[in-house]
């Protein structure tokens, strides 16, 4: 829509392109020759809202209101994605309804999966029967867990057999119990019978405001403490027998209990259990079973009534004050972020980063980039924002009613650590939404930039003081350079929004890592300082010295794999430190979805975790293929960005490619039914596919790539047929 595909060279210079005559003579055609009373955008995101135009108080050369006008636009939108909405509201005065999110499930084991547990379960029972037999057993486990890519071959050959079998205990019982989505969201339809009971356990398994855990409830009733559990799964306790075990247990249990509150009335529980119990009765199941509203909310919103306001954000992460669905979602007071303890959980994910990046590198990252969104900021009230912060050392100060008031410096005495210098890639949208909470990290990295410290310890002021002399040599003007060499905060120019990164490789319309690094870097290096020229030096500066890159998820509802955005934004920033430094940062993805026990993960660890969690899960593709067409196309989405992933940042593996060419291109059933619903699905999977290897990102065996030119080839008959 926004005619890339018409210009494609325009993507490598201009971010704030209009949209095509035929995009804008479709709504003309709308309002004034249909003459529609109203317009449903349906689905979550359109286009309209991101045109070029002011952020907000849209005026008659704005695109959004070029083309909805006075037209009410009626948004059915997940609840999950606030900040998008919010967008829509402000940029196309949509009037959203908030829809409930894709039914969850745990991942369970499957195929290898189960094959590697019942060895796990035959050592464990050797040892205490048979010790003999132990070793030859532990190197078949050995063999079988590389096989599995739980671990990398070139470390697990030389890993002593106990350190493989701790290491595969926590990877299994990680992913046996991850959430992954099983399906899609039918408008006005809550869950029921099993699937209420999983949606439920998704939501209880996570603290709920005062309501603890179901899960650090039960385990403490047992008289173990979960959250040590969750993080040393392979560990054998004093009892004998490994926390994935018991971990097993407490999850049976949990989903015991949830069945039987649900379907057997007056159901006696423990006493611990009561508020949970009473919460499930009294507030989840009605509310769940009123998601019914969101299509009488449609059919109010096009009869001109009142459509109830309510909060947004994911029910599964710690925010089931969002259901009822179906009401006009809203967000939050931008200038109370970052909250109290969204700080507190932005210092857990920034010294988990820190220790993993000395563990391997055996010192302090000097400079660290973070990708920062308006939506993700909204759910979690900001925990990028504290992060950001405390890896400078600094930290807010709010007022008695929570706004955030002022700053002040922590002192290296109680750090312990030096500061970490920081830059944050800012979408268009958190530019929008949050300008105040921006400012802060703005004036953060001022006030550090001011104190007396040693270059040692203060990288802020390490990497100025080189900065400066090198914009100096360059021939600016002293001042300015100090100016110049402080700024911190880049994003995309005003009226734009993206990185251009998803449309140039979507549109394949590059040949080189330096392409997606240039595209990147020409959306990504404006600066929010009226009184400095832009300069795009000052980005790509920041890159040389980059050595972390980072971008949370605070939510299992969407993943890294949900859109382009997740590689576009993030991907994109590795490409483009990859191709200013020479050589590729460490990069992390935060994970607060549970925020009693928050994770960083390497970037590889994550991809991983979702493939073999979610993208192949056989639960995952059985449940896509109950939805026809859309599901066909959500499957072809999770292969074009897994490629957008490889291309900008060399994560994916072989075994990942050759996965999806057996079990969504190759296998006789998937293949049939997406030749029935959706060819242009299975065309674009097929093509993929074949450009990751063209490109080299995979290593094909000749049969796979001989199978897949024959699709591909056979699939023009079939779309031209239809």
């Amino acid at each position: 829509p926004r005619g890339f595909g018409e210009n494609v060279s325009a993507i490598y210079h201009d971010p704030c392109l209009p949209p095509p005559h035929q995009y804008l003579a479709f709504y003309h055609w709308v309002r004034d020759v249909f003459e529609a009373d109203a317009v449903i955008h349906v689905g979550t995101h359109g286009s309209l809202e991101w045109l070029p135009g002011k952020g907000a108080g849209l005026s008659a050369s704005c695109y959004p209101e070029i083309g909805i006008s006075s037209l009410p636009n009626i948004y059915p939108y997940w609840t999950t994605i606030i900040g998008e909405g919010i967008q829509a509201k402000r940029r196309s005065s949509a009037c959203l309804v908030g829809h409930l999110s894709p039914p969850m499930t745990t991942a369970g084991l499957y195929d290898e999966f189960e094959e590697l547990e019942a060895l796990l379960d035959e050592h464990s029972h050797f040892e205490r029967e048979h010790p003999e037999s132990v070793s030859t057993l532990g190197e078949v486990i050995r063999e079988k867990a590389m096989e599995c890519h739980l671990i990398d071959k070139e470390r697990g050959s030389t890993m002593t057999v106990d350190d493989i079998i701790t290491e595969v205990h926590e990877k299994l019982s990680d992913l046996k119990h991850m959430q992954m989505r099983n399906g899609l969201h039918i408008l006005g339809q809550g869950p029921e019978g099993e699937a209420l009971e999983e949606f439920i356990t998704a939501i209880v398994s996570t603290p709920q405001g005062e309501i603890a855990s179901g899960l650090a409830t039960i385990a403490e009733e047992l008289g173990y403490d979960w959250s040590y559990m969750a993080e040393h799964a392979g560990e054998i306790h004093l009892d004998g027998i490994r926390y994935s075990v018991t971990i097993d247990r407490i999850w049976n249990e949990l989903r015991s209990f949830v069945r039987h509150v649900i379907n057997i009335p007056d159901y006696t529980v423990l006493e611990r259990l009561e508020p949970l119990a009473n919460a499930i009765v009294r507030e989840y199941i009605p509310k769940l079973g009123d998601t019914k509203n969101e299509l009488t909310s449609i059919s109010n919103a096009l009869q001109g009534r009142y459509v109830e306001p309510g909060p947004g954000g994911a029910p599964s992460s710690g925010q089931v004050d969002v259901l009822p669905t179906g009401r006009n979602f809203y967000g939050l007071d931008e200038r109370a972020l970052p909250t109290k303890i969204a700080y507190q959980l932005g210092i857990e994910l920034a010294d988990q980063v820190i220790a993993d990046y000395i563990l391997n590198e055996q010192r302090y990252p000097e400079t660290i980039g973070i990708i920062l969104w308006a939506t993700s900021n909204s759910r979690s009230h900001g925990q990028c924002l504290g992060e950001f912060l405390y890896l400078l050392g600094v930290r807010p100060k709010w007022q008695s009613g929570g706004r955030v008031s002022g700053l002040e410096v922590i002192p290296l005495e109680e750090l312990q650590r030096p500061r970490i210098d920081v830059m944050g890639r800012i979408s268009g949208l958190i530019r929008d939404m949050m300008p105040t909470a921006i400012g802060w990290l703005d004036k953060a990295v001022e006030m550090v930039a001011e104190l007396d410290e040693s270059l040692e310890d203060n990288y802020v002021k390490k990497h100025i003081h080189d900065d400066v002399d090198w914009l100096i040599e360059q021939g600016e003007d002293p001042m300015l350079a100090i100016k110049k060499a402080r700024l911190r905060i880049f994003g995309d120019p005003p009226q734009a929004y993206g990185t251009g990164v998803g449309a140039l490789i979507e549109g394949k319309n590059w040949e080189s890592l330096q392409d997606i690094a240039q595209v990147y870097s020409q959306w990504s290096s404006f600066h929010l300082h009226k009184d400095i020229p832009q300069d795009m030096r000052l980005f790509q500066r920041r890159l040389t010295t980059m050595d972390v890159t980072i971008k949370n998820e605070d939510n299992r509802e969407t993943h890294i794999m949900s859109a382009d955005d997740y590689y576009s934004y993030h991907g994109g920033l590795i490409a483009a430190v990859r191709t200013a430094k020479g050589s590729a940062p460490r990069a992390y993805v935060g994970d607060s979805s549970d925020r009693s026990r928050v994770v960083m993960r390497p970037l590889g660890d994550e991809i991983r975790r979702v493939v073999q969690g979610e993208t192949q899960n056989p639960k995952f593709i059985q449940a896509m293929m109950k939805h026809g067409y859309k599901g066909a196309s959500d499957m072809s989405n999770v292969v074009s960005h897994t490629f957008g992933w490889d291309a900008t940042s060399d994560v994916v593996p072989d075994w990942v490619y050759e996965g999806y060419a057996n079990k969504y291109a190759l296998d006789k059933t998937v293949q049939d039914w997406m030749r029935n619903v959706n060819p242009w699905a299975l065309q674009r999977i097929t093509e993929t596919l074949l450009e990751a290897s063209q490109r080299g990102y995979w290593n094909a065996s000749p049969e796979i790539l001989q199978d897949l030119q024959s699709l591909f080839i056979s699939m023009e008959g079939v779309i031209e047929g239809r």
